[in-house]
């Protein structure tokens, strides 16, 4: 009885079917169902294990071969090991880079907040940066040129004010933009180590998956890597 119940229960039911591709990107083909993602991943795996299996296959093949890592192991029961060392897990790695990035970032926002001290400081040495603006008011347009040839001869006076300055002042300033060009170098420094901190965090947290590198790490700027796209259950 119950199952004559059941089946009456379910002629009732709504059909739920699967959505199908949107005509706007029918030219991308059959839209992927869970069971085809299931099958490519399956094939993925199976691909990856087996690729896995024969480079493994490959590398103790000849088991009398010498590698160059030999140099830096020891021996145990007659076969080659890696010299014990402290050793940390994935966890206290990414922890360790982490704090390392919190310190670069701390340096890197004194470094910028002394810069701008050393750009206030310098406004009050250097003349150029102490020009003031003259604004002048005239009742009548017959005025504009005469007001503007006596704020010419005006601004002309305080130029050559500000231009005398003495042998102290020229001193002071040559010394503090020494200083400003230091500063702007380590800051730049401190920027590079940044972002080479940031890449290798990256890389520790994508490790398995597909990556290309576009420009190769130098001295002054950091490795570039485009993520290949995947695709996202």
């Amino acid at each position: 009885m119950s199952g004559s119940f059941t089946k009456a229960a379910k002629s009732y039911q709504k059909v739920h079917r699967e959505r199908g591709q949107p005509a706007h990107r029918a030219h991308l083909g059959p839209l992927e169902k869970k069971k085809d993602y299931t099958e490519r991943a399956r094939e993925h795996h199976k691909k990856r294990d087996k690729i896995k299996a024969l480079q493994k296959k490959a590398a103790e093949r000849n088991p009398d071969e010498f590698y160059f890592n030999m140099v830096s192991s020891q021996k145990v029961d007659g076969v080659h090991q890696a010299k014990t060392t402290e050793t940390r897990d994935e966890q206290q790695d990414m922890l360790l880079r982490g704090q390392d990035i919190r310190y670069v970032s701390t340096k890197l926002n004194i470094e910028r907040k002394k810069i701008e001290k050393l750009k206030g400081e310098l406004h009050l040495l250097d003349p150029q940066f102490r020009a003031n603006r003259h604004t002048v008011f005239v009742d009548d347009d017959k005025d504009v040129a005469k007001a503007k040839e006596t704020l010419k001869q005006t601004l002309k006076t305080d130029q050559l004010k500000l231009m005398t300055v003495s042998p102290e002042q020229q001193k002071e300033m040559e010394k503090k933009y020494a200083m400003l060009a230091k500063r702007y170098q380590r800051l730049k420094e401190l920027t590079t180590v940044l972002e080479k901190l940031q890449v290798a965090q990256h890389l520790d947290k994508d490790k398995g998956s597909k990556k290309k590198l576009v420009k190769e790490e130098t001295k002054e700027t950091a490795a570039e890597y485009r993520w290949c796209f995947q695709r996202k259950r």
